[in-house]
């Protein structure tokens, strides 16, 4: 059985940033503007740094960061 995925959303006035769980128990975090959505900031966002992703989304501390 596959594991779920964690994938995390939060919006900040204008920027949505979207968190996602990796293959190999890693992760990493993208912005993009909220209009966009979920599924378009996830795929097409900008990465951000880990010490501003890891304050947004204290959920993934368990995981690494993925450079």
């Amino acid at each position: 059985m596959q594991k779920k995925k964690l994938m995390l959303a939060v919006r900040e006035y204008n920027n949505l940033y979207v968190a996602v769980e990796g293959e190999v128990e890693d992760w990493a975090c993208y912005v993009g503007k909220a209009s966009d959505g979920f599924d378009e900031v996830k795929r097409y966002g900008d990465k951000i740094s880990e010490k501003h992703a890891r304050l947004l989304f204290p959920e993934f501390r368990k995981l690494r960061w993925r450079p």
